[in-house]
């Protein structure tokens, strides 16, 4: 929805511990989001691309008080990126 990205560019993959700490303690839940963007972008745009992703999970979990959700956004080099499709 933020006219950044084309649907067939975006790739979701998800992983599950059952083994973490958060804060020493293993009480509490997390959802960690890496986003990974070709560069060229601005800072103003990634924090907005970050505040979604966030928000999106927060309402996703609703009911799971005390989930830490983070969201560090990189940058991949353009000029070195490859992608090819077989």
């Amino acid at each position: 929805a933020s006219g950044q990205f084309e649907e067939d560019h975006i790739k979701v993959r998800a992983r599950r511990y059952d083994d973490y700490l958060t804060g020493g303690s293993a009480a509490e839940g997390f959802v960690h989001l890496t986003l990974f963007l070709l560069d060229g972008r601005s800072e103003a745009v990634k924090h907005t691309l970050g505040q979604a992703l966030s928000d999106a999970v927060r309402q996703a979990l609703d009911s799971a008080a005390g989930t830490q959700i983070t969201v560090d956004t990189r940058d991949m080099v353009r000029a070195t990126y490859a992608k090819t499709k077989i």
